[in-house]
């Protein structure tokens, strides 16, 4: 009994993490994709890359600094790019949902949902295609089971 009250307890202890890590996450993305924070961040590189030339190193270490800063500003470009690349996804796939007429509008913005959330829908929308599929040959997934799961 003690150790199903622990596990209980470690259990809630995890999600309340995972929620957190979620937040923070969420947070550091949208910090990395401003252009307010690329602007500042190639204006403190370019000043770092300024003093390392100009200063006492070997040759190569300072071709290795340069590669460091500009890696460090394609992170910066890279995270970006790939932000747009999934809004855009996301918004694409939304209106494909909305075209179709089995398809379940709740699944719109499903990606608004937590982690845990959305592998458990996947994980029951995956056992239910599959059984749908093999009854009546169709995948489509019962509007009131979607309704259930986004809850």
């Amino acid at each position: 009994m003690m150790l199903l009250k622990q596990g209980l307890i470690m259990r809630k202890v995890y999600e309340r993490f995972e929620k957190q890590f979620e937040k923070v996450s969420e947070f550091v993305i949208h910090l990395f994709i401003n252009s307010v924070v690329f602007a500042l961040v190639l204006v403190l590189v370019s000043a770092w890359m300024v003093m390392v030339i100009l200063g006492n190193e070997s040759t190569i270490d300072k071709i290795g600094n340069c590669f460091i800063a500009v890696s460090f500003l394609t992170f910066f470009m890279v995270q970006r790019v790939l932000n747009k690349y999934n809004l855009a996804l996301q918004v694409k796939l939304n209106e494909l949902v909305r075209a179709h007429e089995n398809a379940s509008n709740e699944l719109i913005n499903v990606e608004k949902k937590s982690h845990k959330e959305i592998d458990d829908l996947a994980h029951e929308l995956h056992s239910t295609g599959a059984a749908d599929s093999r009854e009546n040959g169709k995948g489509s997934i019962p509007p009131a089971m979607v309704k259930r799961l986004l809850e």
